[in-house]
């Protein structure tokens, strides 16, 4: 009695005899490309510290419109007023000073010898309201977000070659077939290096970041179903 349940078992539940025999592979595939930065990145400050909070408004006000006809591509242009004190020890109490205005830009140069026209500009804005001041904080040389999906795009396709690849090899090396189950990406982009600088004269010449090699890599993990 026993032989004859056992085979009829066996006949009817075929699928608990083999599921022992799957093989789950789970694993991490990593991709990545060299991209040369197609975008100068020149972020841009003006300070400037008055008296009254309408005249900080309106020199702002200024600059900004004789930012704007030079015509190029930026980012920004938010500004911010707000009242500035500073403690007196004789009189034991904040002493208001005035009003501090910042306004800030973010340009987007495909040549970054283009950025001395804002320099230029700016200088000669300093000299007609020395109340101004100017800082320039870590331009860079940058991927353009255009130019990142379409790396990204491309690394997606060989990224998924390869697991179909490793798929084979895994299979071979088992002596199974083995199929794609699940992909998950994970992209992951290069922060370039940040370069510091400063406007701190007169001079319309300053100095350009080394454009260099900037690496967009994609992620993903991936499982694979051997039978």
């Amino acid at each position: 009695m026993k032989k004859v349940f056992l085979l009829v078992f066996m006949v009817l539940c075929p699928s608990l005899l083999f599921a022992s025999d799957n093989v789950t592979i789970k694993t991490q595939i990593s991709v990545s490309r060299q991209v040369l930065p197609d975008t100068y990145l020149l972020p841009v400050s003006i300070s400037v510290k008055l008296k009254k909070e309408s005249q900080v408004l309106n020199l702002l006000g200024k600059v900004d419109k004789e930012v704007r006809k030079l015509g190029m591509d930026y980012s920004g242009g938010s500004y911010s007023v707000y009242k500035v004190t500073r403690w007196d020890p004789e009189k034991k109490k904040s002493v208001f000073e005035g009003f501090r205005g910042n306004l800030s830009y973010q340009f987007r140069l495909k040549e970054p010898s283009v950025q001395d026209k804002i320099f230029s500009l700016l200088t000669k804005l300093k000299k007609r309201h020395p109340a101004i001041e100017i800082s320039v904080s870590n331009p860079s040389w940058i991927v353009s977000k255009k130019r990142a999906i379409l790396v990204r795009d491309s690394l997606y396709i060989r990224l998924l070659k390869r697991a179909t690849v490793l798929s084979k090899r895994f299979g071979r090396a088992i002596g199974k077939r083995c199929s794609l189950k699940e992909v998950n990406f994970t992209p992951h982009f290069y922060s370039p290096i940040r370069y510091k600088s400063a406007l701190r004269s007169e001079s319309v010449s300053a100095p350009i970041p080394k454009k260099s090699e900037q690496e967009i890599s994609l992620d993903a993990n991936v499982v694979y179903l051997c039978r």
